[in-house]
């Protein structure tokens, strides 16, 4: 408790000037650089849960600020998408009986993507 204090004591004297604070003996926090391009999703599972629902859910990514999970009939060609900071979803309202297609992008501040890989799920 007392470093805590001796150090936000530092850091308010010194105005927060790097040079100051390194001349105090103590270590200085790394400022965080920026997270490179995220790996691609592991452990990504699709389930089916009750009728016309899926569960989704992958292993989070250290850097992914929001997840897309995206979905589609099999027969179709265009993406659902939805948007959500966690890395599970429930997809409800979902057609029984049909195959569905599904992946996961994490979203980091990389322009830089990759997809996890598509899963193929039929509703119950």
């Amino acid at each position: 408790t007392l470093l805590r204090e001796l150090a936000i004591y530092i850091t308010l004297v010194s105005g927060g000037d790097d040079s100051m604070m390194s001349s105090s003996a103590m270590l200085l926090s790394k400022d965080p650089g920026p997270i490179g391009p995220l790996g691609k999703p592991e452990n990504f599972s699709v389930v089916p849960a009750d009728k016309g629902q899926l569960k989704l859910s992958y292993k989070s990514i250290y850097g992914a600020k929001t997840s897309r999970f995206e979905y589609r009939l099999t027969t179709e060609t265009e993406w659902t998408q939805v948007d959500t900071t966690a890395s599970k979803l429930l997809l409800t309202g979902l057609q029984s009986g049909k195959e569905y297609l599904c992946r996961v992008l994490p979203i980091g501040k990389s322009e830089v993507r990759t997809y996890s890989d598509e899963i193929s799920c039929f509703v119950s």
